[in-house]
């Protein structure tokens, strides 16, 4: 059988657009994955053993700021309503993470303003005097300074790489995001989160289960 379209991954970028032709356009789809499941990298998958679902390559939680993206995404599945906030202990203390205003005035011990921050660290960074930032390590100190590096994201960093900081590209701090407000959401302005009740991999199977689709 010929098909219309062909659309290479089914993850959330190739299973949405397959939905949308087959549905939408009334269009035949060829769904090819070089992996034997659908899904992409959110594929869950039921735990032998225990029965318990598990996200075969790490958690993944749905954010969105879209009420259309959030409506479109409703029609096939439920989900939690879980919003993502992230604690770390550092020295037997309790943290939030990301590095935030709260952050900031726990570890130093101080009760700093959001106008007043940027200039706080930028005292604490020029205590290191690093003008062009060589690696992941350099960047993050040019960037927060050494002390809230050292306690909040270096450890973090080489466990979650398998490699010293010094031997990471410095760009990928840029990921990590740094605040000057109280906000402890790890997904800021994304009103609509949360985990499907019956896992990812079931999305992806509604999304494609339209006679006009064929997943090879």
């Amino acid at each position: 059988m010929v098909h219309d379209y062909l659309v290479v991954g089914s993850g959330f970028y190739g299973s949405v657009l397959a939905e949308r032709i087959a549905n939408d356009m009334n269009r035949t789809v060829l769904v090819i994955d070089k992996r034997n499941h659908i899904g992409g990298n959110c594929h869950s998958e039921i735990h032998e053993e225990t029965g318990i679902e598990f996200h075969t390559y790490g958690t993944h939680i749905f954010h969105t700021s879209s009420s259309k993206v959030w409506e479109y995404i409703n029609r096939f599945t439920e989900f939690n309503g879980y919003h993502h906030q992230v604690l770390t202990t550092y020295r037997d203390r309790v943290y939030q993470m990301p590095i935030n205003l709260e952050t900031v005035n726990s570890f130093y011990n101080l009760n700093l303003r959001p106008y007043e921050v940027e200039n706080f660290l930028k005292k604490e960074i020029e205590k290191e005097s690093i003008i062009k930032p060589k690696n992941f390590e350099e960047k993050a100190i040019s960037k927060i300074g050494r002390p809230l590096y050292e306690a909040f994201i270096k450890g973090y960093t080489a466990k979650q790489w398998g490699k010293n900081p010094k031997e990471l590209p410095a760009g990928i701090f840029l990921r990590l995001p740094i605040r000057n407000n109280y906000c402890e959401d790890y997904f800021v302005n994304c009103r609509w989160q949360g985990i499907p009740l019956d896992g990812f991999t079931k999305i992806f199977k509604r999304m494609l289960e339209s006679p006009n689709i064929k997943v090879e």
